[in-house]
């Protein structure tokens, strides 16, 4: 092995990939787009000397096992099989493209796997048919079995695939309930849109930190007005209100028009653990007790 996981020299690719990273190239965004099986006569146009999208993003079954199976524990990946002389492999390129775009920001992990180059992962995931699309959720393949590929469909998989409760609804009848439910040594976290539905960026950010904070979601209705009113939400912002024992008062509010991933990720970061947390596991000691100390934290290390 050389220090990209590459074993042997291809006569597909002229140049050695560096598959060790999972770094994306920028393109065009494309308005609209649904990739059917048998595209009913639709005309595509390809450049086979342009950079293949598919070969930039392309991993081994050893970055696969090592990397991308550990990383999915705080973070859903799509995982793309692709091969050579596949048509519908480079029909589907253009999509696979603007699906990476628009989900990547929110959270999603993405990845391709040339499936000759790695046959031995393709037949352990029972890919047959190219190209393959599945899921991969705390360790656990699941395969895309639509037969039409659009970025509605794509969302409702990613939704299916994570763990069923990542995000409680709240009302007034029991949000008390769910914010002093602290005892389980996780901070609280609600978010409050004007929507019933959840979205799937609140999803992904549940997911990431479910392990030292409990989420729910609070629709700004009638059945929630008790909550906008004690805790001063605006019903037509979106909001993400932080507790930690102490129920009466947030210890940190966001509330704008739109909720950005990177924003909430940097606050909840900040607020992740209880005011006396219970040390739990040797992991979590290191988190609150780093061996040079930030000084927010020395507190807590007596």
């Amino acid at each position: 092995y050389d220090k990209s996981g590459v074993t042997e020299d291809t006569p597909n690719f002229r140049s050695r990939p560096d598959y060790s990273s999972f770094k994306r190239f920028d393109f065009d965004p494309f308005d609209t787009y649904t990739f059917t099986s048998g595209s009913g006569g639709q005309q595509y146009h390809f450049n086979f000397n342009a950079p293949n999208t598919y070969h930039k993003m392309t991993i081994t079954a050893r970055a696969y096992e090592n990397n991308v199976i550990p990383a999915s524990h705080s973070r859903p990946y799509l995982i793309l099989f692709y091969g050579d002389l596949c048509f519908a492999c480079l029909q589907m390129e253009t999509y696979w493209q603007k699906i990476v775009t628009d989900l990547e920001p929110l959270g999603v992990g993405f990845a391709t796997i040339h499936s000759q180059h790695e046959s031995k992962l393709a037949r352990k995931l029972s890919v047959q048919t190219l190209p393959y699309i599945m899921s991969l959720v705390e360790g656990e393949p699941r395969a895309y079995r639509e037969p039409q590929i659009s970025l509605p469909n794509i969302v409702e998989f990613i939704r299916r695939s994570l763990p069923k409760d990542l995000v409680q609804e709240v009302t007034d009848s029991n949000y008390e309930q769910f914010l002093n439910g602290w005892h389980d040594n996780r901070v609280r976290t609600l978010f409050v849109t004007e929507e019933s539905n959840i979205r799937l960026r609140y999803q992904l950010i549940a997911y990431e930190f479910r392990e030292r904070i409990a989420f729910a979601h609070v629709t700004g209705n009638e059945a929630s007005r008790q909550i906008l009113t004690r805790y001063r939400v605006d019903p037509k912002m979106n909001s993400m209100l932080i507790f930690n024992e102490d129920i009466t008062r947030t210890t940190a509010t966001l509330s704008v028009f739109e909720l950005k991933p990177q924003l909430m990720r940097d606050v909840l970061e900040s607020n992740k653990f209880l005011l006396l947390p219970r040390l739990a596991s040797q992991a979590m000691f290191d988190q609150l007790c780093p061996t040079e100390s930030v000084r927010s934290r020395r507190r807590l290390c007596v």
